[in-house]
């Protein structure tokens, strides 16, 4: 395969697998690693672990030669996310957190949105994303991912507010596809629509609810 031959060139041994979440983009690998690699059997880490995988808490320390690795739980993109910090390169393996390109799906955004604060304070220079390319200033990006959903949060409410001026006092609920088409008007495509926006709609939603 390429990854033996990718350790092979390069003398390297693997000692521990580390995921950063559930999705089966990241985890679905596994058992077939295990099957290249079976002494990996005990050393496949993550938070809220499977019955064959060992856990991972906040803090915990992994150290390789030349290479000392410290877990962040960044829930938001995923319930069970973790980022790792390589402390030499002053850098973060952002996982789904933060991409190389686009933006993260979100499943809790409150969540999501306190995990890049808190990401913000590692100091850390360098994001090595999941997907995408190497993120050379991860102080900027994260400040623009963040200042992004805050910048939709507000159109939103402004949205919900031109919603009720229209429709005057005789209606006080709103549906998402309502508001989706009130923000984006009526040409986007179902599949999009279905697959993006709502959900995510739904979770600006409920974000400002818990914000009050």
């Amino acid at each position: 395969t390429l990854l033996s031959s990718v350790l092979a060139e390069r003398h390297i041994t693997l000692s521990h697998v580390l995921l950063t979440h559930w999705h089966g983009d990241h985890a679905g690998g596994v058992l077939d690693l295990l099957c290249l690699y079976p002494h990996l059997n005990d050393s496949i880490y993550k938070h809220t672990p499977s019955k064959t995988q060992q856990p991972i808490v906040d803090g915990q320390v992994f150290e390789v030669e030349g290479a000392t690795v410290r877990a962040l739980y960044s829930p938001g993109h995923s319930h069970d996310h973790m980022c790792f910090i390589i402390e030499e390169d002053n850098a973060i393996c952002t996982g789904d957190n933060v991409l190389g390109h686009g933006t993260a799906a979100v499943e809790i955004l409150s969540l999501w949105m306190d995990s890049l604060r808190l990401m913000q304070k590692q100091e850390c220079k360098i994001g090595y994303p999941a997907h995408g390319i190497v993120i050379e200033n991860l102080p900027v990006k994260i400040s623009g991912e963040l200042a992004s959903k805050t910048r939709r949060e507000k159109q939103v409410l402004q949205a919900l507010t031109k919603i009720k001026k229209t429709a005057g006092s005789g209606k006080g609920d709103v549906t998402v596809k309502e508001l989706v088409s009130t923000m984006y008007g009526e040409t986007m495509a179902d599949e999009v629509r279905q697959m993006a926006i709502e959900p995510f709609m739904e979770e600006v939603l409920r974000k400002l609810a818990e914000d009050g």
